[in-house]
């Protein structure tokens, strides 16, 4: 089954994306910030796409894109980046989208960025390491140390 972790902290939008999701067959994994969207994409051991509202709060959507290409083993999962407002920089991820977004045109998307064949593509594993905010609080865990190859 194809993954996709959907970080949005607007219940409504969230509620909509991650049923329609489900109903076109995704295992979906939801985050409502970027810190936690790092731990569970830290937990993963298979790839999957991300579905990434940019104004969140905690750690915003710029603030994980961020740390995910800092960090090897994150940067192997492609993003899709939706924002309701307008963009002064373009982020630097696989697609933007307007949000909200209209369904047909982003599952077509996401079918073409997580195609059938990266179901069994494992990532490996290891020891876990925390990751903190701005202010020193921590989010939650993720391997840093295990590097994979980049598609």
């Amino acid at each position: 089954m194809r993954r996709v972790l959907l970080i949005e902290d607007d219940d409504d939008i969230r509620d909509v994306l991650h049923s329609a999701l489900v109903d076109e067959g995704y295992e979906v994994l939801v985050a409502t910030d970027g810190g936690e969207a790092l731990a569970i994409l830290g937990r993963q051991t298979r790839r999957c796409l991300v579905l990434l509202d940019l104004l969140m709060p905690i750690m915003n959507g710029w603030q994980f894109r961020a740390f995910q290409l800092r960090h090897p083993r994150l940067a192997t999962h492609p993003v899709i980046a939706m924002t309701a407002g307008k963009l002064d920089r373009v982020p630097q991820v696989d697609l933007v989208m307007a949000k909200p977004p209209k369904l047909d045109l982003l599952l077509s998307h996401i079918d073409r960025l997580c195609p059938d064949e990266d179901i069994d593509e494992t990532l490996p594993t290891a020891p876990l390491s925390p990751v903190h905010n701005a202010d020193g609080v921590v989010l939650g865990e993720l391997d840093l140390d295990t590097p994979v190859h980049k598609r």
